[in-house]
């Protein structure tokens, strides 16, 4: 028994023990009569923040020797010569004036045992000036707790696990670390940060049983070494610019449920992630093989650049919940054995897919293709949804029939327009949605009869640059019988005529220029065309003859007509089902002028849109009856 020991004994006991062991000693009864007079508690002047539960009284309630900061500095701290063993409580150690004092006399003193109650909301950064402020030392025994304490970074210095104690720690960043993994010992860690650091022994491992996320930069082969994956209890790994490891294989996890990944090189080989719903991986190659992810979702993989520093590989993978793929600058040598049932998402940027026509099988099932280069619907027989957004225009699709396609979007960025100067539409029997964007040609508009299922087009200008092509919209002698919403957006000096066109079904017809409004800015539009059933005609910014007609559209709900330059009169017959009239000069109120539009009715308007006049709308407006 330690009361039994002598005094001496006692003595050299206590160096060894934190703050809540001695706290536990002097709780039995016979050892408190004996160590209570050499065991002191000294508390700081001001900065204590505790918690209801962290009040000295409550956690250090057998130690009875106590007294204040400022008296021990008042005496140079010579009161501690009587004591083997003190108890420091503090806020920070901003609260301890004249500590330096007391680091000084630390030699052949007392074991200090410090208790800071601060809760940093940045967390507490510790490197050697933070060391140095301590007064730590690898050789004393002192200790320090950081109660609550939940975030933590370590810069530079080698981990003192026995020195120090993080009981509330959350989040924990070692850079530029050696560190024994058994010395991380926290029950209630759920994030770890290891940037350009080492394990000491690869064969130790961390007592985590909490951890949620792994971050390492840099540096992972020893860090690797020493994860037990199959008992661990990570659900996000993220690993970033990884230098020093090139194969990742023989494993088994089932906590992990995302991975974000970079290497220079790597090769993944006899991995099963059980739990694993996201996976992204970058390297200048990568290699594949014997991968099983049975609740996959999500696969990701970005090659740096698209240089020659080897091909891509992907074998034996087993991924039936695998529903996305993305991959950019990939050069794939090989597809085999790849089970993925699910996959019908797929974008592709800038890469090349193996000659194989056993490729073909990974990506069958997909139905929306987001694409840049003209070769990979060739491994997608089943696509309905496709949107073609790269710097490549469509010269191989005329050998490939897309029998489920139904909609097409075509957006090539503004600087790369000149590569869809000889662009053509797809072989697509079925297509019902199309979406062309920034095109630098529209001579094949002529042959959109052929579509007799297109439901919508819609032809935008997103982009105006001086340098860019603005060809002109032009529909002549087009019939499209299941046509139900025509819209083009034009640019300046562009112009959209509509000339002899059977659109039996449209209901929807919008024209549009730039909000923008200019004297020298001719956006010019012709509209001849028979649409029995048209019930909205929007017709905004664009330059138009002096008289616009609107008198074979029976069902016309909405008409909406400003901002059109030059325009002088609007002819209105059968109109009666209106019931949102928009017309003035121009768009915004504040270009109002004194320029009047004259809009003759049959009669057939009705009488309540003549007499609105909501904000500027109709306000430039005469309404004349009965013109002839």
């Amino acid at each position: 028994m330690l009361h039994r020991l002598p005094v001496e004994v006692n003595q050299q006991i206590l160096q060894y023990l934190a703050g809540a062991d001695v706290n536990s000693l002097l709780s039995i009864r016979q050892i408190k009569e004996k160590l209570r007079d050499i065991i002191l508690l000294v508390e700081a002047d001001h900065g204590l923040r505790f918690q209801i539960e962290d009040q000295p009284s409550e956690t250090f309630p057998a130690i009875v020797q106590r007294c204040k900061w400022s008296d021990m500095v008042k005496e140079n701290f010579e009161k501690f010569k009587n004591f083997a063993y003190v108890v420091i409580l503090a806020g920070d150690i901003r609260n301890l004036k004249g500590l330096s004092t007391l680091v000084q006399l630390q030699k052949g003193g007392p074991k200090l045992f410090y208790y800071f109650t601060d809760k940093p909301i940045m967390g507490v950064i510790f490197d050697r000036t933070t060391l140095k402020s301590l007064g730590y030392k690898d050789t004393s025994t002192h200790q320090y707790c950081f109660s609550n304490v939940t975030a933590m970074t370590v810069k530079s210095i080698s981990y003192p696990s026995t020195a120090f104690q993080f009981p509330a720690l959350k989040s924990l960043t070692l850079e530029r670390t050696s560190f024994l993994p058994e010395s991380l010992n926290f029950p209630g860690l759920l994030s770890l940060s290891l940037i350009y650091c080492e394990s000491i022994d690869e064969s130790s491992r961390w007592n985590l049983p909490s951890l949620n996320k792994l971050y390492v930069h840099g540096n992972f082969r020893t860090i690797n070494d020493s994860i037990d994956y199959r008992n661990t209890t990570i659900t996000k790994l993220e690993l970033h610019s990884i230098s020093d490891l090139e194969s990742w294989s023989n494993i088994c996890n089932k906590s992990i449920k995302s991975i974000n990944a970079g290497f220079v090189r790597i090769e993944l080989h006899n991995i099963r992630f059980e739990s694993l719903k996201r996976l992204k991986l970058r390297s200048y190659t990568l290699q594949v093989s014997l991968l099983n992810v049975p609740e996959l979702e999500q696969f990701t993989f970005e090659r740096y650049k698209r240089y020659d520093f080897g091909e891509d590989v992907l074998t034996s993978i087993q991924a039936p919940k695998l529903t996305h793929f993305k991959c950019t600058c990939g050069n794939f040598s090989r597809w085999e054995d790849i089970n993925t049932p699910s996959l019908t998402n797929a974008t592709i940027v800038d890469s090349a897919g193996p000659d194989s026509d056993v490729a073909s099988d990974f990506l069958t099932n997909v139905e929306n293709l987001r694409v840049t280069s003209c070769d990979w619907w060739k491994y997608t027989p089943n696509v309905k949804h496709m949107e073609v957004f790269g710097d490549k225009a469509n010269t191989q699709w005329y050998w490939y029939t897309f029998p489920l396609l139904k909609t097409l979007r075509v957006s090539p960025p503004p600087d790369c327009t000149d590569a869809f100067k000889s662009f053509s539409l797809p072989n697509a029997p079925s297509l019902k949605h199309i979406e062309l964007v920034n095109l630098s040609t529209y001579d094949f508009l002529s042959t959109l009869g052929a579509f007799i299922e297109l439901e919508s087009l819609a032809i935008l200008r997103q982009y105006n640059g001086p340098k860019m092509d603005k060809p002109p919209i032009d529909f002549e002698k087009v019939n499209l019988p299941q046509l139900n919403k025509l819209v083009c957006q034009l640019a300046c000096s562009q112009s959209v005529t509509i000339i002899d066109c059977v659109f039996p079904k449209l209901e929807t017809l919008e024209l549009s220029g730039s909000e923008t409004i200019r004297s020298d800015v001719v956006r010019a539009f012709k509209i001849q065309m028979e649409a029995p059933i048209l019930q909205r005609l929007v017709i905004q910014d664009l330059r138009s003859h002096e008289v616009v007609e609107v008198t074979n559209f029976p069902e016309l709900t909405q008409l909406i007509v400003t901002g059109c330059q030059d325009l002088k009169s609007v002819i209105l017959e059968n109109v009666s089902r209106v019931k949102t009239l928009q017309i003035a000069p121009y768009g915004y109120s504040y270009y109002n002028t004194n320029n009047k539009i004259n809009v003759y009715h049959d009669g057939s308007l009705p009488r309540g849109l003549i007499d609105s006049k909501e904000d500027f709308i109709n306000e430039g407006v005469n309404f004349i009856r009965d013109h002839t």
